[in-house]
């Protein structure tokens, strides 16, 4: 006797369910990928302290972090590490970086601005978002002169700094339309995905669309939810894919009683831009206070209390966790104790009170 149609359908319906429920699960229970990037930009007389003092001893077979390494499973640099202010860049240090990434097995993901700068098209005093052809083509050539791989780009805020930023009145970004951050970006994008065909695209933006000067934040603009909508679905028609990542930049820095509130509030509408597939995962950066930390422990402080509350009330977790700085503090990416107060020491940490050790040392 053949099943009914009712039966084969509630079958069908019974499958489906099962499949959706294996599906949350899975999600809702996997390991977050791991992403890792000490300040690694040049230092000068005037800022000494753009670079974290012992990131090269990183690159070192003996080198005290081989804890905290058998967790990371992406290296973050920045576009400055690859210049000097002007001057000529080292390409010993690529070749040493790439060589024990390398022997690690960790990725490398560069993070820049692909908005393509057009000379007198912005105000002079634009900030992050923007690059060169011309970068990103020094950028390539370096990573496979070192035999390396670029296997992941990180995009930098283009959408908080193409389009929202203003610092005040007289001083703003090119507050561009949000088509035209796509369509200037695609030169860039389009030459890195020609040199590195699997490399997979995402990018960070801060949890706040503000105006610095008054410290205006996402729940306070009435636009944000519309303009990251269309963002992200241009991005996705542009590309012929959605964007793998979003990682998110908390602005713990404003101290501001809104700020738990707004970071909850981005996180929750990009978990909706995931489930519309304009997006195919969330990250979230455990950093400290920005400047208002003037110490390296008062940073890892700050760091650890932010990484309380997301670990404590976001669910699902978030699919990326990255451990990043760019400012004064940490000074120190090394040894990776716990108990120090350094960059690599909070991977341990957040290993040892919210994660399971797994891996392999390297």
């Amino acid at each position: 006797m053949k099943p009914s149609r009712s039966s084969r359908a509630l079958v069908l319906a019974a499958l489906f369910f099962v499949t959706l429920i294996h599906k949350v699960y899975a999600q809702a229970t996997a390991a977050p990928q791991i992403w890792f990037g000490p300040a690694s930009r040049y230092s000068t007389a005037e800022q000494p302290r753009l670079r974290a003092v012992d990131l090269m001893d990183m690159f070192r077979p003996a080198a005290p972090w081989q804890n905290a390494a058998s967790h990371i499973q992406v290296f973050r640099i920045s576009p400055d590490f690859f210049h000097r202010f002007g001057k000529e860049s080292n390409q010993d240090e690529v070749n040493a970086v790439v060589a024990d990434l390398k022997r690690r097995r960790i990725a490398i993901a560069v993070e820049i601005g692909v908005i393509n700068l057009i000379p007198g098209s912005c105000p002079d005093n634009i900030q992050e978002g923007y690059g060169t052809v011309s970068e990103a083509r020094k950028i390539i050539a370096m990573v496979k002169l070192a035999g390396g791989e670029i296997q992941y780009l990180n995009m930098d805020e283009l959408l908080n700094f193409g389009h929202y930023f203003e610092r005040s009145a007289s001083k703003t970004g090119c507050q561009l339309p949000i088509s035209q951050i796509i369509s200037r970006s695609m030169e860039m994008l389009n030459l890195f995905r020609q040199e590195f065909p699997n490399i997979v695209i995402g990018e960070t933006e801060p949890t706040a669309m503000m105006r610095e000067q008054g410290h205006d934040h996402i729940a306070e603009r009435p636009d944000w939810k519309d303009g990251m909508l269309q963002y992200y679905t241009q991005f996705r028609a542009a590309l012929g894919q959605p964007l793998d990542f979003l990682i998110l930049d908390p602005q713990w820095e404003f101290k501001r009683g809104s700020v738990a509130q707004d970071v909850a509030a981005f996180y929750r509408y990009a978990e909706g831009l995931k489930q519309r597939g304009l997006i195919e995962r969330i990250g979230m950066m455990y950093n400290g206070g920005g400047p208002f930390d003037k110490t390296d422990g008062a940073w890892i402080r700050a760091a650890r209390d932010h990484m309380a509350i997301v670990e404590q009330n976001y669910r699902p977790r978030p699919d990326i966790i990255a451990f990043f700085s760019w400012q004064d503090n940490p000074w120190h990416a090394l040894p990776d104790d716990a108990s120090a107060n350094t960059l690599t020491g909070l991977v341990t940490y957040y290993f040892n009170r919210y994660g399971s050790p797994g891996g392999a040392p390297r």
